[in-house]
């Protein structure tokens, strides 16, 4: 403190304006995966004195669009200066989507062949596996199986042993989808002159036994 000529007091004080750059945090992965479709979400967070603010680009300078693929580039900028971090955005391609999912239960008769659908769709062709009720892939063609191009499997000659739940497997490199089918065997007993062999049976032994009456 001193005193002025006028004799008025006076006390000096320094002051000292804290200013800052701006930062950018590191606040995750620069690459970022998406599904086709899907919003996604990218932290920037900046710090700085004055407080700098924050904006979003594409190289070209164009709107960014939260489902479009490319390098995104986030902006801080105060008086001080400027701060920026790149994040490039990859949109991956859906997993396939099985058209025909209403098909779950089915009943085929003994003996005669069953046709199960499973025709997928997608980006990316889908590649089908059937798998049997005993967890086994069944091969494309066989004796006993024919995968079709559409994904159609023909299971031939039914027995009991085919009744069960087959699984239809749709895969591209995105993922896959499942698709179940309930496999029943129809029986039916055996026919004589188009009547089933018990009723006739007992019209036989009825007849027989008449016969054998008026014998005696």
């Amino acid at each position: 403190m001193y005193q002025r000529p006028n004799g008025e007091d006076m006390e000096l004080f320094q002051v000292e304006v804290l200013m800052r750059p701006p930062k950018i945090e590191n606040t995750g992965a620069q690459h970022k995966r998406v599904a086709n479709g899907d919003n996604f979400l990218v932290d920037c967070v900046a710090s700085g004195l004055p407080d700098p603010e924050v904006s979003w680009s594409l190289p070209d300078g164009t709107m960014i669009n939260n489902k479009d693929e490319g390098n995104y580039t986030c902006y801080a900028k105060n008086t001080l200066g400027e701060d920026a971090m790149k994040v490039s955005v990859q949109v991956m391609p859906n997993s396939p989507q099985i058209t025909s999912k209403e098909q779950v239960s089915m009943w085929a008769p003994f003996g005669q062949s069953a046709q199960m659908k499973c025709d997928a769709t997608g980006v990316l062709s889908a590649t089908i596996i059937w798998i049997s009720p005993r967890n086994e892939i069944i091969p494309s063609s066989s004796v006993k199986y024919q995968i079709l191009n559409d994904g159609t499997l023909i299971i031939k000659k039914l027995t009991l042993a085919d009744q069960g739940k087959y699984a239809c497997v749709a895969r591209n490199p995105a993922g896959d989808n499942i698709k179940n089918v309930n496999l029943l065997v129809e029986v039916k007993g055996p026919q004589i002159n188009g009547h089933s062999g018990r009723s006739e049976n007992k019209r036989l032994a009825v007849y027989y036994q008449t016969l054998l009456i008026r014998f005696l």
